[in-house]
């Protein structure tokens, strides 16, 4: 079983007994992860960053600014393989802890106030660190008390909001989504130093059956297994490769634009 080094808070990883059949997630090639409450998911991580010197991974260079009201500006720049230039995303959002979640409200265009104009587009989000030890989906769901705040699905003003630099209002916390399907699956992001990393869990009852015969698959976790062994050492050197060399490229990149 291989586990990504970033992430431990909550995740009760069980070995497999040996006289058990191995699982959709070991049959198809992906890591495995139990939850509190026994679910078991796959480590699906989507591989889609890479740099110029070919270390690819699920961490994206990011600036974070501040603005007012309780607002944060994301700008990233993502480089997938095959592409020479990198691609820039920029996006707004307001933010309101509610309940032991928390509201991200993302500005989008479109809407109910027609087209073109900037609304609030609000998702639950709930922070790693309020979830207990042995979490499992329950935890993640919201109480019947919870009300979204006012402000969600209406018009976002077009005044400037004065963003300065600084640090994420959550900055090192697993934000995880909490209205999307998580009987399905899990999603969680982060932001740590200038990165913004990605970690995707696909429940096993949702997984696609294994062909006759496959058994492992060709994805990034297969690989390094297949290279460097299932052992968990393994883990924090691999990620301190992908850190060191995304931060080499984000290094060259600032310079070639001063």
């Amino acid at each position: 079983m291989f586990l990504f080094p970033y992430i431990t808070t909550g995740v009760q990883a069980h070995g497999q007994e040996s006289s058990e059949p191995p699982s959709k997630c070991v049959n198809l090639g992906y890591g495995e992860i139990y939850l509190g409450d026994g679910t078991l998911y796959c480590q699906t991580t989507v591989i889609n960053s890479c740099n110029g010197f070919g270390y690819c991974t699920n961490m994206t260079p990011v600036s974070i600014m501040l603005g007012e009201n309780q607002h944060f500006l994301e700008q990233t720049e993502n480089l997938t393989e095959g592409d020479s230039e990198p691609e820039s995303q920029r996006k707004e959002t307001r933010w309101e802890e509610v309940g032991g979640h928390v509201v991200y409200g993302v500005i989008t265009t479109g809407g109910d106030e027609g087209f073109g104009s900037n609304i609030y587009n609000c998702s639950l989000m709930m922070p790693a660190t309020n979830l207990p030890d042995d979490w499992g989906l329950s935890d993640l769901e919201p109480n019947d008390e919870i009300h979204l705040p006012s402000w969600c699905g209406m018009p976002a003003s077009d005044s400037d909001r004065n963003y300065t630099d600084g640090a994420h209002p959550y900055d090192g916390v697993w934000m995880i989504e909490a209205d999307q399907y998580p009987n399905h699956k899990i999603v969680a992001h982060r932001i740590v130093g200038p990165f913004v990393e990605r970690l995707e869990w696909t429940a096993e009852s949702a997984m696609p059956d294994p062909k006759p015969h496959e058994h492992g698959g060709s994805g990034a976790v297969n690989y390094i297994q297949n290279i460097l062994g299932s052992d968990l050492a393994w883990a924090p050197l691999i990620g301190l490769l992908f850190s060191l060399g995304l931060v080499a490229a984000y290094s060259i990149s600032k310079s070639k634009m001063i």
